[in-house]
């Protein structure tokens, strides 16, 4: 069978820049790309001065000592000292007084502090035995004051917690210092070069991990791009289901490599074309969240503090709630849905997932949001299961929030698909009308079809 000649091209290529349609599509595609850069670049240039109520505990274990007859509590002054107002901190620290180091730990391993400052029962002591042994010519130990610290909260928000506690100790060892020296000044001692070195640093930290990472953990990074890896699944199945589901259906086409493949038509309904695309997706589902957790944990070796299965079993939860949102734009939107699925669990995800800075060290706007994205709750159950073993915190959480996105997406693009079918339904009736208008026959007085028809049902 001969193909039929292909029509002759009446206007030139560049006479498309003439469609104020195309104008709009490139206005479209620049705010896409403001929009971009403003919410990455806007979210991850200024952590530190974005930085809000980053939560370090303070714990005071100090047994207090006796000096000169009286006794002294140099523990309370500690805890005062370092939560004092800080011009250089400002607000950006939150410190959270507990009541024993246990507790301490509990927070920290619930992921509800960054670090902690734990002053041991006999830092008093040790600060009094330093000033009576450097009157006697003698050399004491220093001080110390624990600082513990969670690498599992994250590359920025565990070392910056780090670094702040560090800098507190040695506040604290200065202002040590200044008392001893003006307590020792009156006496006239003579001290030894050792005892004046102690002296002169009084206060030591002593670093405790309390949350370690387990292997191949990336500085505190692999839950946030186990969630990224679930999202970008979940967006690439919904397309690929969205396509299949209506090319096979008849509803649409595809054109490749210059042919346009399409499927007889079923006559399924948009309601029905839903439907498969659940079923396919649930399948697409277990099978991508399957491959990405095989592919972090067996393949590449990523260290969990939970077994594989529950972290595949997360995956899988994960993919489906981002598919589901994907394919209800999808349905609503048609191919701009591909762009808004993008734009909603992408671009605005990432900045507020809290997973390269904490929440606490995101824009105003971004921890909001956080609130609301499934890209957030991914990165809260994946570092649960990857770092936090039995304590899990926020696992709860991110299992409800994503299971309330994967229902709300399901049900919206079933109220989608209802919306179509009806507006389908009232366009058939509507040509139904027209073709019986235009078959009725003219009546003999010269009058319309229609008002013939309506003359005759009277």
């Amino acid at each position: 069978m001969s193909r039929p000649d292909a029509p002759t091209p009446t206007a030139s290529s560049a006479s498309v820049l003439r469609r104020p349609v195309l104008w709009a599509a490139v206005a479209i595609a620049a705010v896409a790309a403001l929009a971009t850069a403003l919410s990455y670049l806007g979210g991850f240039l200024n952590p530190d001065g974005n930085a809000r109520d980053l939560p370090i505990a303070l714990v005071d274990g100090d047994a207090g000592a006796r000096f000169a007859g009286s006794r002294v509590d140099l523990g309370a002054d500690v805890v005062a000292q370092i939560r004092a107002p800080n011009p250089a901190l400002g607000r950006r620290v939150r410190w959270i007084v507990l009541p024993d180091r246990a507790a301490a730990l509990s927070r920290i391993r619930a992921d509800r502090a960054y670090a902690a400052i734990v002053v041991p029962p006999d830092f008093s002591a040790r600060l009094v035995a330093i000033g009576t042994s450097a009157v006697a010519g003698r050399a004491e130990r220093p001080a110390r004051l624990e600082v513990l610290t969670s690498p599992a909260a994250g590359s920025f928000a565990g070392t910056y917690a780090s670094t702040v506690a560090r800098a507190a100790v040695d506040q604290v060892s200065r202002a040590s210092s200044d008392r001893l020296a003006g307590l020792l000044a009156p006496t006239g001692a003579r001290l030894t070069p050792a005892a004046a070195q102690v002296v002169g640093r009084p206060v030591e930290e002593a670093v405790t991990v309390a949350q370690p990472l387990p292997p191949k953990a990336g500085r505190g990074l692999a839950p946030f791009y186990f969630a990224v890896m679930l999202t970008l699944a979940g967006v690439i199945a919904a397309n690929i289901v969205h396509a299949v589901v209506d090319l096979l259906a008849g509803h649409s086409e595809i054109e490749v490599w210059g042919r346009t493949v399409r499927g007889p038509d079923l006559g399924w309904t948009a309601t029905r074309r839903w439907h498969a695309k659940l079923l396919v997706g649930a399948v697409t589902a277990v099978a991508s969240g399957a491959a990405v957790t095989w592919a972090a944990v067996g393949l590449i070796g990523m260290g969990t503090t939970t077994s594989a299965l529950a972290v595949g079993a997360f995956a899988v939860l994960g993919v489906a709630a981002v598919e589901a949102i994907a394919l209800a734009l999808l349905g609503a939107l048609g191919l701009a849905g591909s762009l808004a699925s993008v734009f909603v669990t992408t671009i605005l995800g990432v900045p507020s997932a809290g997973g390269v800075y904490p929440l606490e060290a995101t824009p105003a706007a971004f921890r909001f949001l956080a609130g609301w994205m499934p890209l957030r709750y991914l990165t809260d159950g994946a570092r649960a299961l990857i770092f936090f073993g039995q304590e899990r915190p926020r696992l709860g959480a991110a299992v409800l929030t994503t299971s309330l996105w994967l229902a709300a997406a399901t049900v919206a693009g079933t109220l989608v698909a209802h919306r179509l079918d009806r507006r389908d339904r009232l366009q058939r009736r509507h040509e139904v009308r027209l073709d019986r208008i235009a078959a009725s026959p003219l009546p003999s007085d010269g009058g319309t079809p229609a008002l013939a028809g309506a003359t005759a049902s009277r």
